[in-house]
């Protein structure tokens, strides 16, 4: 499985310009520039044009495996949660605290719905919550649809968030990744075992009950995320993320797939069995939405440029667009800050190039000291899109301050550290990055001139995608293949989302390729102890100071580069669009929310 796409898909920084995946935005932890197109009365109807590049598709079309921004994207189109995130108009940006979607409320101490010390939560689904096929939705579906994030085919990027949430749900997850990857394998054994989960009950087909092992200050969050969602029954006689699975999708949410070719085009119209009374958060103003996905970065912004189209669905303007759009003050150009750390610079702590150079510590803080802050920014397209970003969580998550940086820019302080490990003539190091982004090629260059003038000599190894085809692969991580390379990351949510750093990247051997997304094998036992601190905390702002010590941590070790907090940059038709509201998941503004100059 590859749950690093979650956080570095070929886009944020563009297919020409870097690479990132998981986001961007002011949604809630931000400001946003030149945002919001909400003036005016919304309008209903039209057909919303949006344009995306084929390199930057679907992962999964199945809501069990989605760990990426482009499946969100089709996820809040046709599927609901038992909770989501607020949609402002005002701000133009999503808020960080989940409320009710497909849930009457949000379980609380206070409603009766938490209890136990905070390790039950009862839910209650709204009558009226349909199917397309008219049929109400069930608490069923919901553990249903939770059940399938384990199948052995096209699973969930990040299973601990469920496995160390709902009680006796590790067990049954590593009975289903075990079956064979066939529809009857897995289909028999979700509808023969899910009822055994201790942790999921249905005491009828509106109640659905969870329960904790230990209070979680984020659960509402993981219940928010895109897996979360419902599943029919039918989905049983398919195969997770298949072509038969996609000609049978059913929606509970707006709108319904009308076509569905592949990395080509997607067409919705709107779903006659959704109640706009059920949903507070998807206004759904347009009639119909059509995504063509197969055409160029530079396609897409000429189209909508020419007004012929009008959205983005999973591409960016590069940063020379970007700044060229900002000094001509285009009102299309919407820019907003990020939960993100995109790109990094990744360190393979156990490589054996160079007499294992990188899995000393000292050769590893010589590279932070060597890298030049300001050559990074200025490659990355500079301030407009960038923020400078020293640790590894991000000011906008919680543990994410107080801000700190270890390793200012020291030239001489790197060849000492080198010099003390025993390298006083240098190191010699291999850059893996993915070709086709322009931006990552640039970054490259840069960072082989910077760490050049430290002695520590880099060569340059291009590679279609350094994600597929090396820092996700063990054995070339151990054989010494990579040495450096430029991944990027983006919280799952944005607040209390330190976790969705922490574990995925950070937490030892657990969290190792393909398991996890800790490329570079880093392992440290007061780090692992950290994190498993916090995430036994009970509140955010408990887990706050915990979080940060895991990050001050893990900087001491430096397994990484941290390089840029990225702002996101989109572009859309301000003459039609309307309404623009970003989403840090999406990377983009959320169609649901669009409404058009007709």
């Amino acid at each position: 499985m590859l749950p690093t796409r979650r956080a570095a898909g070929l886009a944020a920084i563009g297919l020409v310009s870097a690479v990132a995946l998981a986001a961007c935005s002011s949604s809630s932890s931000g400001g946003s520039t030149g945002n919001n197109t909400s003036s005016g009365t919304p309008q209903r109807g039209g057909t919303l044009k949006m344009l995306g590049i084929a390199a930057n598709d679907m992962l999964s079309i199945d809501p069990a495996g989605m760990y990426y921004t482009t499946d969100y994207m089709l996820a809040d189109l046709i599927q609901r949660q038992l909770v989501t995130y607020p949609r402002d108009p005002k701000t133009g940006t999503f808020g960080i605290v989940p409320v009710a979607d497909a849930a009457t409320e949000v379980p609380t101490a206070a409603n009766g719905g938490i209890t136990d010390g905070g390790t039950t939560y009862t839910f209650h689904i709204k009558p009226g919550v349909k199917w397309q096929d008219g049929t109400q939705v069930t608490s069923t579906d919901f553990i249903r649809g939770i059940a399938r994030v384990c199948n052995p085919v096209k699973p969930f990027g990040a299973l601990t968030y469920w496995e160390t949430a709902i009680v006796g749900f590790k067990k049954f997850c590593a009975g289903e990744q075990a079956v064979k990857g066939t529809a009857a394998a897995i289909g028999n054994y979700v509808k023969n075992n899910m009822g055994s989960v201790s942790g999921m009950s249905a005491p009828d087909a509106s109640t659905l009950v969870f329960h904790l092992p230990r209070p979680e200050s984020d659960f509402l969050n993981v219940l928010a995320l895109a897996d979360a969602s419902a599943a029919p029954a039918a989905y049983l006689k398919y195969i997770p993320n298949s072509p038969q699975l996609a000609a049978h999708l059913q929606s509970d949410g707006p709108y319904i797939i009308t076509k569905f070719n592949r990395g080509v085009e997607y067409d919705f119209a709107r779903n006659t069995n959704w109640s706009a009374s059920t949903d507070a958060q998807r206004p759904a103003y347009v009639d119909k939405i059509q995504v063509i996905t197969n055409l160029s970065q530079a396609a897409v912004q000429q189209q909508i440029s020419a007004g012929t189209a009008d959205m983005e669905w999973n591409t960016f303007p590069s940063p020379v667009q970007s700044n060229q759009l900002a000094r001509a003050n285009d009102p299309g150009l919407k820019i907003n800050n990020t939960s993100s750390s995109n790109p990094w610079l990744a360190m393979n702590t156990v490589s054996p190039t160079d007499n294992g150079a990188l899995t000393k510590v000292a050769v590893r803080q010589a590279v932070e000291y060597a890298v030049n802050p300001a050559d990074v920014l200025q490659a990355l397209g500079g301030p407009l899109l960038n923020n400078p970003l020293h640790q590894i969580l991000p000011s906008v998550i919680v543990g994410g301050t107080p801000s700190f940086n270890l390793y200012p820019y020291n030239v001489a302080k790197a060849k000492q550290l080198l010099t003390q490990a025993g390298y006083p003539n240098g190191v010699n190091l291999k850059l893996v990055y993915t070709s086709a982004s322009t931006g990552l090629a640039k970054l490259a260059q840069t960072l082989q001139s910077d760490l050049g003038q430290a002695n520590i000599h880099v060569k340059l190894v291009p590679a279609k995608s350094h994600y597929d085809y090396l820092i996700v692969n063990p054995n070339v991580t151990k054989k010494g293949n990579w040495d450096l390379s430029l991944p990027g990351w983006g919280a799952d949510w944005d607040g209390n989302s330190a976790r969705t750093y922490m574990v995925p990247l950070y937490d030892g051997p657990s969290s190792f390729a393909q398991a996890g997304s800790n490329y570079g094998d880093y392992n440290d036992p007061k780090t692992n102890q950290l994190i498993a601190n916090a995430l036994k905390a009970p509140t955010a702002a408990t887990a706050g100071p915990l979080w940060h010590l895991a990050d001050e941590q893990i900087m001491k070790d430096a397994p990484v580069v941290p390089l840029t907090n990225p702002k996101q940059a989109n572009f859309i038709n301000a003459n039609r669009v309307h309404n623009f509201i970003f989403w840090d998941n999406f990377q983009d503004g959320d169609p649901t929310q669009v409404w058009l100059t007709q």
